[in-house]
């Protein structure tokens, strides 16, 4: 049977993650990274004796859009690779459920085995600000966003003044060495293949100067992963066999999620059950404990 790596981002609602890494282990190995300004411990209790539920002893903390949270995701899949070689390898992030069976999504990747569900659009040949900006602007992240309010007041006055006089501080090109790559950005979720998943990891292990440029990107993560499958042998496997043209809205570029961004990404509750059970993605985000516990009931009742 097809094997399935799940790798988690998680920071809050250890009751959610608790629920979720439950669910998955059923049916795969899952993989959770805990933010290091988390309680650890809250998260463990009531699934450390689940043999497949493995929880990373090297923590980072991630801000949003942050570079940290590309090294977490890193970890996180050389984690899953050093434990066996998964046909499949799938990021969530922690408010993310499944909405369909897992002999549904079992028989998903099974039917798509081959294909990197990554998407992104080229944001180095764009002439449209809300693309171009992602590779030429410089974002002044000091202390990786660890620092002290000091600091990070400082970075947020800096990227403001960047934004109003528009200073294009980049070319739009990362130089590594005699390469030079174009710079991609899509969806921050992703289902990638096992050989797809260990080029990246080693992609990442032998390019620190590519690296570098994005600690002054954001958001990194929706930059990083797409910049490079895109740049790789498996670009004509990803989701759209390639680059996709330019979309404005994040909502334009969901995967296998599906959620919805009006200003903030909404949470779902009880009452989108009907409208949920009917969509074709195989996972949905937000939702959590505290809004969302009727709906994944529901859900759970459903999808066995």
């Amino acid at each position: 049977m097809l094997s399935i790596a799940y790798l988690i981002l998680a920071h809050r609602d250890p009751i959610h993650i608790k629920r979720l890494a439950i669910k998955l282990s059923k049916y795969a190995d899952v993989f959770i990274h805990i933010d290091m300004n988390s309680n650890i411990d809250d998260f463990k209790s009531d699934v450390s004796h689940i043999s497949n539920v493995y929880f990373l002893e090297k923590r980072l903390h991630c801000d949003w859009g942050g570079w940290n949270a590309v090294n977490a995701e890193i970890y996180l899949i050389e984690t899953a690779l050093a434990i066996k070689k998964y046909d499949r390898f799938v990021l969530l992030q922690g408010a993310d459920y499944p909405i369909k069976s897992s002999q549904q999504i079992i028989s998903f990747f099974t039917q798509n085995k081959n294909t990197e569900f990554i998407r992104g659009c080229c944001c180095t040949t764009s002439t449209e600000p809300y693309f171009y900006y992602k590779c030429r602007y410089y974002h002044f992240n000091f202390l990786g966003g660890g620092g002290n309010k000091l600091t990070k007041i400082i970075s947020k006055v800096l990227n403001k003044i960047t934004s109003i006089f528009r200073l294009k501080l980049k070319d739009g090109y990362i130089y590594d060495g005699d390469q030079k790559y174009m710079v991609y950005w899509g969806s921050a979720q992703w289902a990638l293949t096992y050989n797809c998943s260990k080029y990246i990891v080693d992609f990442y292990k032998n390019h620190p100067h590519f690296n570098k440029w994005f600690k002054s990107s954001f958001p990194s993560d929706e930059l990083y992963f797409p910049t490079v499958v895109m740049n790789s042998p498996y670009r004509s496997n990803t989701t759209y066999h390639g680059p996709e043209p330019e979309k404005k809205g994040l909502c334009n570029w969901r995967n296998l999620h599906y959620f919805e961004y009006p200003k903030y990404i909404r949470v779902f509750t009880k009452e989108d059950f009907q409208f949920l059970k009917k969509l074709k993605e195989l996972y949905i985000r937000k939702v959590n404990t505290e809004c969302s516990s009727g709906l994944l009931d529901l859900i759970d009742s459903l999808c066995k």
